[in-house]
């Protein structure tokens, strides 16, 4: 075999590898990331804007309210109207008749507020507040334009706050530059903080350490390339300051010595797969050749059947054994679980029931009940238990036995009876009584015995094929079909589903009468 040359080398210094990396992949993003950051921090800006706005302008409000109705009450006062306009800058206006009571009101100009109070039809007392007064902000927290009932145009963060029992309201706004500007600040200032403390000073300590930790790691890729070359035998030898290196010099240590083993093991794993394979395939074929492929001729019936294992080798099986020249014994069972072991309990019991059959002949109660004592002795230790439908058929008449089995089903002019009866399955204690079923065959009827692997089988959904499509699809098949038909049904229902247990089918069809 050809050597494949593999070639390594090294070059550059790992330092500055490292920090063009992180550079790369670390700085970059992370700026780019804040940047992208910028138009969202700008929207929690906004949301923290309006809420200042909202809250600053429901403050100013307030306290407009409270001065307009104070002037109201202060208007209101009917004695020492001289000294009250001596102290409070009253004034009286006329008035066209278009104000009656209290009223607040902006002037012409818009920039006072006027509180007054109609004393007639042409004449009203007022208090004049100037908007830059009413309207005065302490210590903002941004730029803050204010108003009353409008503002200059904007670019976009405007609030308005209704003043209580009047038809106005105070108006608050500020520019998205504003905003803006504050917002770059803040980003310069992270950005600048960002490349000293990152860039520069840990941009430095890392190309620093990576000078120190270059010699071990060095000693490490030099070892990994002997390997390699081909001397799988080389090892890492731990270095001063190695750190993190020294245990990935060590685990790869491990690694290549494990790898050998592993190789090694795989081998003798590889022998003994391929030996299983061959017990498996023996046990496959050993399995096959047990199950009828021709079945006995028995008067005036046809009889076929199928059993499709979900491993290589399955727990289902089934068989028709003539008795005399006119009984036969019908078995179909199915053991717990799958594989070898209920292939190897499923051979033993079809032994067993052919035995005893042949001894005890159509005694269908001494048949299952001896079968059930040889059963528990095999399988005391391991919880093994099996599923049986078995009948004597005798001429037309049929003598069965459901032992914890799905019901046979009988088609009979286009109706479906279940043949069945009470008791449990195979090992799972001795029987104290055995009901036996009796039913006449007719002309014409079809009977179908099968395992819960039909019913249980699932779609690429995990949808059960279930009793009743079971009961459809014997019910429309034809009286010519055979057992292989209905599986093949099953098989297209979970086509491309994994199969999980045994399906196996038995069909005994009445097909004309003869002389007997």
């Amino acid at each position: 075999m050809q050597k494949i040359e593999k070639k390594v080398t090294f070059s550059g210094s790992l330092a500055r590898r490292t920090l063009i990396i992180c550079l790369l992949f670390l700085i970059i993003p992370l700026f780019v990331h804040t940047f992208f950051l910028y138009q969202r921090e700008v929207e929690v800006a906004e949301a923290d804007v309006r809420a200042n706005l909202k809250a600053i302008g429901g403050e100013m409000a307030k306290r407009i309210s409270d001065q307009i109705h104070f002037d109201w009450q202060l208007l209101n006062v009917k004695l020492c109207n001289v000294t009250l306009e001596a102290v409070f800058p009253i004034k009286k206006m006329a008035q066209g008749g278009h104000l009656s009571g209290q009223f607040a009101i902006l002037n012409e100009k818009k920039d006072a507020l006027l509180v007054g109070r109609a004393i007639s039809n042409t004449e009203v007392k007022v208090l004049v507040h100037p908007l830059c007064e009413l309207l005065s902000i302490k210590n903002p927290p941004f730029p803050i334009d204010t108003g009353i009932n409008a503002l200059e145009s904007l670019d976009r963060w405007v609030e308005k706050i209704p003043i209580p029992q009047t038809q106005l309201q105070c108006v608050l706004g500020t520019s998205n530059e504003r905003v803006y500007e504050l917002q770059r600040q803040h980003l310069f200032f992270r950005i600048g903080t960002f490349l000293v403390f990152v860039a520069l000073l840990g941009g430095g300590l890392v190309t620093l350490f990576y000078r120190r930790l270059s010699k071990p790691l060095n000693a490490l890729c030099l070892t990994m390339k002997r390997v390699a070359e081909g001397a799988v035998h080389s090892r890492y030898v731990r270095q001063w300051l190695g750190f993190e290196i020294n245990s990935i010099g060590l685990t790869f240590n491990a690694m290549m010595d494990d790898l050998l083993l592993s190789t090694q093991e795989a081998e003798v794993e590889r022998t003994k797969r391929e030996k299983l394979a061959q017990e498996l395939k023996l046990g496959h074929d050993v399995q096959e050749n047990l199950l009828p492929k021709h079945f006995p001729t028995i008067l005036d019936f046809e009889v076929s059947g199928v059993s499709l294992p979900a491993y290589e080798v399955g727990g289902d099986f089934y068989d028709v054994l003539p008795l005399d020249s006119e009984k036969t014994l019908i078995v179909v069972a199915d053991l717990a679980g799958k594989g070898i072991s209920s292939c190897l309990f499923a051979l033993g019991l079809r032994s067993s029931l052919r035995a005893l059959a042949a001894n005890l002949g159509s005694d269908l109660k001494q048949i299952v009940k001896q079968a059930n004592e040889l059963f528990l002795i095999d399988a005391e230790e391991t919880g093994q238990f099996a599923t049986l439908w078995i009948a004597i058929l005798e001429k037309r008449s049929l003598h069965f036995v459901s032992l914890g089995h799905p019901p046979a089903l009988l088609k009979r002019e286009g109706a479906l009876i279940e043949l069945s009866t009470e008791g449990p399955a195979l090992g799972l204690a001795p029987y104290k009584s055995i009901e036996v079923g009796v039913m006449q065959f007719k002309e014409g009827d079809e009977l179908l015995i099968f395992s819960d692997g039909a019913t249980e089988a699932v779609d690429e959904e995990g949808k059960f094929y279930g009793v009743e499509r079971l009961k459809k699809a014997f019910l429309s098949s034809k009286s010519t079909d055979s057992a292989d038909a209905i599986a093949q049904e099953i098989q297209r229902f979970s086509q491309g589903a994994v199969q999980h247990d045994d399906i196996t089918f038995l069909k005994i069809f009445l097909c004309e009468k003869r002389n007997v």
